[in-house]
């Protein structure tokens, strides 16, 4: 079964449990996910193999309305300001 973004998945070795919040696919064809465990329980986050992980619930966790993805944005001033 395969691990999509939003899931909650177990690790087979650990037990560490938590959402999918993160994908890489490296050019070796190694593929891992970034797997946060909601709270403030240790370890909270950590990087695993995708063999190595179990799917718990499919879409535990999609983003909605009030999710605000980071990353660069224009700021107002700069966004309305003419080019030159």
């Amino acid at each position: 079964m395969k691990i999509a973004l939003g899931d909650k998945v177990k690790d087979k070795i650990t037990g560490f449990t938590g959402i999918a919040t993160g994908r890489v696919e490296y050019l070796t064809g190694c593929v891992r996910f970034y797997v946060e465990r909601p709270g403030k329980e240790e370890p909270k986050a950590d990087w695993y193999d995708e063999e190595r992980l179990i799917q718990l619930q499919a879409r535990a966790h999609s983003h909605d309305k009030t999710y605000a993805p980071a990353g660069p944005r224009d700021s107002p001033s700069r966004a309305s300001a003419p080019s030159r």
